[in-house]
């Protein structure tokens, strides 16, 4: 790319050129998008009625229009001849620095000569006027309703089970493949794939599904029952034998694969071990559908006697899970699940504020983590959708709705 620059004394007029077509806008952007550009791995996405975002192989950024109150002047690249001149200006410069060194002092002009006039008419620079705004990035947090909207409609469950060989049957579902869905989702393909793995999603004959829960809680009860009649340690499961055991019991390997990887960990070749919080969740969630509030001593004893035997549960566990209440006079327990609430955090806030009137931060924290992300911090999502509450300086600080 050539690069028009000036000498210090050289003159040259500005012409008015053609004014680009409509609808051209600047786009003022870093390196390494621009290196994205060239790369041909950025794309703009948005439906005619939202919002474009630009996605690179691993970012989302939000396009703003950034008003200027000075407007842009738009100038050709430079031809070989404004190169030659100006280089030619700054030769003839150097000459005269060279003359001035030697002793020979020229004084400058201090008017200018018609020639000089002449001369800088015949080699004009043509300018256009840009519009007083142009286009910059700023990085924000995909965009992922349309994500949920797709993994919801080909949710995988009982109905999609052939009962004769525990294979995927035929339904009338649509199902997406990655590339579908990163069609349709504000998201870079490295977010599109993390927030995937964050819903336990898997690909099933090329299509990314999410599975009903109940379904993977089924898959946890036959688990369990195996070990219990096996004998296998809850900690030491082996791999293989659990395997055939729940394809005799009707089930895909390639959904107990993905059972493992979400409900244990990989403790050595072949052996996996329960995460022992997220099975003893399931079964308090199970608890908390049948009854929604709890007296704590009464949920804590039912809570105990359903899990597993060697486990213990712990009201931690219950994170973004539910709610716990001090009335005065006894202590509840609530269903209040953040994975039942808007991802749009306006929503999100309206949703948790009609839950309780006030919270503090530790109690509000797991059901607003999830909306932070580039540009959106914890302080100013409460700053934006919250009011800060402090009756006594020695009271603790509370959050309400704005």
């Amino acid at each position: 790319m050539s690069t028009l620059s000036f000498s210090l004394n050289e003159h040259r007029l500005l012409t008015s050129a053609k004014t680009p077509r409509p609808g051209v806008r600047l786009l003022e952007l870093d390196a390494s998008i621009l290196n994205d550009i060239y790369n041909g791995s950025v794309v703009i996405k948005g439906e005619p009625s939202a919002e474009a975002v630009l996605c690179t192989a691993q970012s989302t950024y939000a396009v703003k229009i950034v008003e200027t109150t000075n407007s842009l002047l738009l100038v050709p690249p430079a031809q070989s001849s404004d190169i030659t001149s100006s280089n030619s200006g700054t030769d003839a410069e150097n000459s005269a620095d060279a003359e001035n060194s030697s002793g020979n002092v020229s004084p400058a002009p201090a008017f200018q000569t018609q020639a000089m006039k002449s001369g800088a008419a015949s080699n004009p620079i043509a300018a256009c006027p840009a519009t007083a705004s142009h286009l910059e990035l700023v990085q924000i947090a995909p965009r992922l309703q349309r994500l949920n909207t797709l993994l919801q409609a080909s949710l995988y469950g009982e109905e999609d089970v052939d009962p004769q060989d525990g294979g995927i049957v035929v339904s009338d579902k649509i199902t997406y493949s990655f590339d579908d869905i990163l069609s349709q989702v504000q998201a870079s393909p490295a977010e599109l794939q993390q927030a995937l793995a964050d819903r336990h999603a898997v690909e099933l004959d090329g299509a990314w599904r999410t599975v009903d829960k109940s379904y993977m809680e089924s898959l946890l009860e036959t688990a369990l029952f195996l070990a219990i009649q096996q004998g296998w340690s809850y900690t030491a499961l082996p791999q293989q034998d659990l395997i055939e055991g729940l394809q005799a019991n009707g089930h895909d390997a390639r959904l107990v694969h993905h059972f493992l990887s979400v409900y244990a960990e990989q403790q050595g070749e072949g052996i996996w071990s329960l995460k022992e919080p997220m099975v003893c969740t399931v079964f308090a969630e199970s608890l908390l559908h049948s009854k929604p509030k709890w007296q704590q001593e009464e949920f804590m004893d039912a809570w105990l006697n359903s899990i597993p035997q060697g486990m213990m549960p712990d009201l931690a566990m219950l994170r973004g899970v539910a709610v716990q209440e001090d009335t005065g006079t006894q202590k509840l327990v609530k269903l209040f699940n953040v994975q039942q609430l808007p991802c749009e955090p306006a929503a999100r806030f309206k949703a948790v504020f009609q839950e309780r009137a006030q919270w503090s931060w530790r109690d509000l924290q797991p059901y607003v983590e999830d909306l932070q992300g580039p540009g959106r911090s914890a302080e100013a999502l409460l700053l934006k959708y919250a009011r800060r509450v402090q009756q006594d300086p020695g009271n603790p600080v509370m959050y309400s709705a704005r």
